[in-house]
This record gives structure tokens, C-alpha cells and sequence, in this order.
């Protein structure tokens, strides 16, 4: 199997897209893996991803506490959701 590296040079306009992006994908992440933690504990099971996503698409929307106003605040295609 071969792989390639390849590097890209962004302007700054594309780089700050991708800081945001980034960020926002982590803090989606870190939030799935807290929700599914605390549903195994309180039901002894995992979220589906299609619960996760309702989840999270519902707290976007209501921006119900401080990391999804965060997301909300920050102008990122929302299909990097």
C-alpha cells in the first residue's frame, strides 16, 4: 500500500475556517463521548449515532448551554456537523 504526504498552503481566511472547524468538530466529539457516558449510566446502554445527531442538532438549535452557543456563535457550514 502507498501513501502520499502533501502539503497545502492556506491563506489566512482558509486557515481560520479550519481553526474554527476543527474546533467546532471537537467539541461535538468530546460532547458525544460525555452524552454516551452518561446515558450507559443512567439506561445500560450507548447511543445510536442517529440519537447522538438528534441530540446534538437539537442542542445547537435551543443553544442550551455554554459549548453549543460556542458552536452556534461560530459561522461553520453545518455540514461539518
Amino acid at each position: 500500500m502507498k501513501t502520499f504526504k502533501t502539503k497545502i498552503y492556506l491563506n489566512n481566511d482558509a486557515k481560520e475556517y479550519c481553526q474554527r472547524a476543527f474546533g467546532v468538530r471537537r467539541r461535538i466529539w468530546n460532547w458525544a463521548v460525555a452524552y454516551s457516558i452518561e446515558c450507559r449510566k443512567l439506561n445500560h446502554e450507548r447511543p445510536n449515532n442517529y440519537r447522538l445527531d438528534k441530540e446534538c442538532r437539537k442542542r445547537i438549535a435551543a443553544q442550551s448551554d455554554a459549548n453549543f452557543r460556542w458552536i452556534a456563535e461560530h459561522q461553520v457550514s453545518s455540514r461539518l456537523i
